[in-house]
């Protein structure tokens, strides 16, 4: 149900300008400022994610969607492939021979997700036009053969942050970074 890709400067400007209004109540509303829930699997922490597994409203499929992009133990849940998560294909050539190398951390870590809707809303015809356009150059260049984004998506701009520490350390962080994803229709591609 999700299609996803980090914010870059441009677009991030050009969504501020914009000030288009959700047209429809099955988008997730924005977030206080002060708001943030957490998205964890650690049973020591408490997990404030509002409907996290459940994929019935965009929100819920976000919340999943996020869990499944942050949480490597999330990601083998069948939900997550439902949720429009795409497993990374296994790492081959330099990139594996460069993993097998590293010493094995046997550390226990803890991880927490912590977000915030800022905002979302029915993007113009227009404003996908410049958004695939911006997509189209430098590190995004993959995406020119499967656009994130399409007409008749929902955008949902995300503030985000994840924490990662030790088991015994305690575990605090806002949502810092601007993450935009796509919501889409289910049986939609």
């Amino acid at each position: 149900m999700l299609r996803h890709i980090g914010l870059c400067v441009a677009i991030m400007a050009m969504l501020l300008l914009a000030s288009v209004a959700a047209k429809a109540n099955d988008l997730p509303p924005p977030d206080p400022a002060d708001m943030a829930y957490t998205i964890t699997l650690e049973p020591s922490l408490k997990n404030t994610a509002r409907c996290l597994g459940d994929l019935s409203t965009a929100l819920c499929a976000l919340e999943t969607f996020i869990a499944c992009e942050e949480i490597p133990e999330m990601r083998v849940n069948p939900v997550c492939a439902k949720a429009g998560y795409k497993l990374p294909p296994p790492l081959t050539g330099e990139f594996k021979r460069m993993e097998e190398a590293r010493p094995k951390d046997t550390t226990v870590y803890r991880m927490a997700v912590f977000y915030r809707i800022h905002s979302s809303f029915w993007p113009s015809p227009e404003m996908v036009t410049q958004i695939k356009r911006y997509t189209r150059h430098g590190a995004y260049q993959e995406l020119e053969k499967d656009h994130w984004i399409e007409l008749n998506d929902a955008i949902v701009l995300v503030q985000q942050g994840r924490c990662i520490s030790r088991m015994e350390q305690e575990c605090h962080a806002r949502p810092s970074s601007y993450v935009m994803h796509a919501i889409y229709k289910k049986g939609a591609a």
